[in-house]
């Protein structure tokens, strides 16, 4: 149960833009629309009665600039509104200029813990996620794109041209292994998949399909 909430605190809590020239490319590339449903999970990942979630949950997602991994220091690009479990979809074709304006390339800090990304000029930035109680403002545990049927966590990233995002680096104990292709420029997901003993491998997931909106929550915490 630890080992879970400390990798779903790294994914899911985890100056003045200058003006670029936006890559063609950009715009009609990479996913356009992402559609998924939310979902309420213990700290276990099993499915949790509603006694325990709010009828209506707001959803935030900010940008963190030239980075997989990070906590974000930015503005919200998406928000939405979900009742009920209900599904809710992000218009991502329509966010490329904007994300495209502040993506960077790979941060320094990374490069340093041992990943790199070719070619090396590629900007990148991921997309946070962040569930709040639209009553209390309070957020609701953690939040992350997951995949429907294994639970793997997804990670929502953009970048400006096809590249590959390759290296292992280790955080609070757990290793994590990239050998990411990014077929084009645009929006892409990433699966971070368990392989056991600490190990998690990042790659290109390549459909856009089945893809819930996971908030763990401790049957303890109060929403």
């Amino acid at each position: 149960m630890i080992r879970v909430f400390l990798i779903a605190t790294v994914l899911f809590i985890s100056g003045c833009a200058t003006q670029r020239n936006l890559d063609t490319a950009s715009l009609d590339t990479g996913i356009q629309r992402l559609d998924a449903s939310v979902e309420y999970l213990n700290m276990d990942r099993e499915p949790l009665p509603s006694i325990y979630f709010p009828n209506q949950v707001v959803l935030q997602f900010p940008y963190m600039p030239g980075e997989i991994f990070g906590s974000p220091k930015s503005e919200v690009l998406f928000q939405v509104r979900s009742k009920n479990n209900q599904d809710f979809y992000l218009d991502l074709q329509g966010s490329v200029k904007k994300i495209d304006k502040v993506a960077i390339p790979l941060l320094a800090k990374w490069r340093e813990k041992g990943l790199s990304i070719s070619p090396a000029n590629t900007r990148l930035a991921r997309i946070g996620t962040f569930p709040f109680n639209p009553v209390t403002g309070r957020l609701i545990g953690g939040g992350g794109f997951v995949e429907e049927d294994t639970k793997d966590y997804l990670i929502l990233v953009y970048v400006n041209k096809p590249c590959k995002v390759t290296g292992t680096f280790t955080m609070d104990g757990e290793s994590y292994d990239h050998n990411i292709d990014f077929t084009s420029s645009g929006y892409h997901l990433v699966s971070m998949r368990d392989v056991g003993d600490g190990k998690y491998f990042l790659e290109h997931r390549p459909s856009s399909e089945g893809v819930n909106f996971s908030i763990l929550i401790s049957s303890k915490q109060g929403i």
